[in-house]
C-alpha cells in the first residue's frame, strides 16, 4: 500500500498535485481576505476623513472646506508636517554616500617675487557604513515623526470640522424650533381669540381664557431665546470660517432642513475605527519614533566605520589641468570607537528610554478613553436618531 503513494507512482503524483492545488487555494483565499480587510480599512479611513459629506448638505461641506482652509491651527499643523517630512528626507540622505567637487588655485611669492602657482580640481567621496543601524534607526524615527505629524494634522482638521458641523446643526435645529414656535404661537393666538369670544358669549369660563393666555405668553417668550441662539450659531460659523458675519447672513438666512445622516451611521463603524482616530494614530506613531530613537542612541555606542576617497588633478598652470596634470588619489578607511565620554552615550540611551515611557503613557491615555467613547457612541447613537425624529414629528404636527 505504501508503494502506491510514492512520488513517482500515479497515485502519489495525483495526491501531490491535489495538495499543491489545495495549498494554492488556501494561499489565494488568505491573500484575498487580507486584500479585502485592507480595502475595507482604506474605505473606512476615506469615509472618516470626509464624514461630513455623508450628511448630503452642500452648504455644510462648503463651510467645512472654508474653515479648514482659513484656520490658523490647520496652517500651523501643515507647516509642522512639511518640516517633519523634510527632516525625514535629511535622515534618508545619511544612508547614501556623499560626493563633493572641489577646486583650488594657489599663488606663492617670496621677497616680492612670484615663486609659483598651483591649480587643483577633484572629487571627494565618503560613505559611513551603517553596520549597527544608527542611520537606519534615525530614518525610522524621522519617518514615524512625519506620520505622527500627518495624524496630528488630521486630528486638528477633524476637530475644526466637528465644531463647524456642530454649530451648523445647532443653527438648523434652532431654525426648525423657531418655525415650530411660530406655528404654535399663531395657532395659540387663534385659540385665545376664540376663547375670548366664547367668554363674551358666556359659553366658557374665565379660567379657560386665562389658560389660553398663559400658553400664548409662554410660547411667545421662547421666540427671543431661539432667535438669540440662531444669531450665536451664525457668528460662530463666521469665526470658524474666517469670514465676516455679514457674508454668511444671506447664505444662512434661508431656513434649511436639519442635516440627517444615513440610517445606522453611528452604529455602522466597527471597532477598527479606534485605530483610524487621528489622535490615536499620532500617539502610536510617536511611540514608534521613540522606540527608534532608543535604538539609535544604543547603536551610537558601537564602533563607527567610514570610507572616504579623493580623486583629483594637480598642475602648475591652469592649462596644465587638461594636459599633463598629475593624478592624485587617496583612499582612507577609518573606524571610530567610543572609549570614554563621561557617560554621555549611556545618558542619551536613558533619556530616550524615558521618552519612550512617556510616549507609551500618552498612547494608553489616547486609547483608553477612545474605547469608552466608542461604547458610549453605540449606546447614545439610537438616542441621537430618536431626537432627530422628534424634531421631524414636531414639524409635521405643526404643519397639520
Amino acid at each position: 500500500m505504501r508503494g502506491n503513494l510514492l512520488p513517482h507512482s500515479p497515485l502519489g503524483a495525483a495526491v501531490a498535485q491535489r495538495a499543491e492545488q489545495v495549498g494554492a487555494l488556501v494561499v489565494r483565499r488568505r491573500r484575498t481576505a487580507l486584500d479585502y480587510r485592507r480595502e475595507q480599512s482604506e474605505d473606512l479611513r476615506i469615509a472618516l476623513a470626509h464624514w461630513w459629506s455623508r450628511f448630503n448638505d452642500p452648504l455644510l461641506s462648503t463651510l467645512v472646506t472654508d474653515a479648514l482652509r482659513a484656520n490658523t491651527d490647520v496652517q500651523g499643523a501643515q507647516a509642522a508636517l512639511r518640516q517633519a517630512r523634510a527632516l525625514r528626507d535629511v535622515a534618508a540622505g545619511a544612508l547614501w554616500p556623499t560626493l563633493d567637487g572641489a577646486a583650488s588655485a594657489q599663488h606663492s611669492s617670496a621677497g616680492g617675487k612670484s615663486t609659483g602657482e598651483r591649480f587643483q580640481v577633484g572629487l571627494d567621496a565618503s560613505w559611513e557604513l551603517d553596520i549597527f543601524g544608527v542611520n537606519r534607526s534615525a530614518l525610522a524615527a524621522a519617518a514615524a515623526t512625519a506620520r505622527a505629524s500627518a495624524a496630528s494634522l488630521g486630528d486638528v482638521q477633524v476637530s475644526i470640522a466637528a465644531e463647524v458641523a456642530l454649530a451648523y446643526i445647532q443653527l438648523r435645529n434652532a431654525q426648525a424650533l423657531l418655525a415650530i414656535a411660530d406655528d404654535n404661537l399663531a395657532s395659540q393666538r387663534e385659540t385665545l381669540q376664540i376663547t375670548r369670544w366664547r367668554l363674551q358669549a358666556g359659553l366658557t369660563t374665565s379660567l379657560e381664557a386665562e389658560q389660553a393666555l398663559t400658553q400664548t405668553e409662554q410660547t411667545s417668550a421662547l421666540v427671543p431665546a431661539i432667535q438669540t441662539g440662531i444669531a450665536q450659531s451664525r457668528y460662530a460659523l463666521a469665526v470658524l470660517t474666517g469670514r465676516p458675519p455679514a457674508d454668511l447672513a444671506t447664505a444662512l438666512a434661508a431656513v434649511g432642513p436639519v442635516p440627517q445622516a444615513a440610517p445606522g451611521l453611528v452604529l455602522s463603524f466597527p471597532a477598527e475605527t479606534l485605530r483610524q482616530r487621528p489622535d490615536v494614530r499620532a500617539a502610536e506613531e510617536a511611540m514608534r519614533s521613540a522606540m527608534a530613537r532608543v535604538a539609535e542612541a544604543d547603536a551610537a555606542r558601537a564602533p563607527n566605520f567610514r570610507i572616504s576617497c579623493s580623486l583629483g588633478l594637480d598642475a602648475l598652470t591652469l592649462a596644465g589641468l587638461t594636459h599633463g596634470a598629475s593624478v592624485v588619489s587617496v583612499l582612507l578607511a577609518a573606524v571610530t570607537v567610543p572609549i570614554f565620554d563621561g557617560g554621555t552615550l549611556r545618558a542619551q540611551v536613558r533619556a530616550q528610554q524615558a521618552a519612550l515611557d512617556q510616549a507609551g503613557s500618552t498612547y494608553k491615555a489616547a486609547v483608553t478613553p477612545g474605547i469608552s467613547n466608542g461604547r458610549l457612541t453605540e449606546i447614545t447613537g439610537g438616542d441621537l436618531q430618536a431626537g432627530m425624529q422628534v424634531i421631524t414629528d414636531q414639524k409635521a404636527a405643526a404643519g397639520k
